[in-house]
């Protein structure tokens, strides 16, 4: 397991906002390695929550996962339907 060091402020201020109950756009930026990733995944662990992190593959690829992904978390069958 990683090292998860420090991150009190952090988890708070996403908990204050995840019960706010209406839609937020939250940007986490920073150096590599050093637990932003991490961050996001323990913060959404035990929550109706759908993480996906892009990457370098072509958007249509991409695309087509995270409609896989909420097609799975939201139980429709229909995420790939996407593309």
């Amino acid at each position: 397991m990683e090292k998860f060091i420090n991150r009190r402020e952090e988890l708070s201020f996403l908990g204050s906002k995840w019960l706010e109950k209406k839609s937020n756009f939250i940007v986490i930026y920073g150096k590599r390695w050093v637990g932003k990733t991490e961050l996001i995944k323990r913060f959404t662990k035990d929550k109706n929550a759908v993480y996906f992190m892009a990457d370098k593959r072509t958007t249509k690829d991409q695309l087509r996962e995270i409609g896989l992904l909420f097609g799975e978390h939201f139980n429709d069958g229909k995420g790939s339907a996407i593309l």
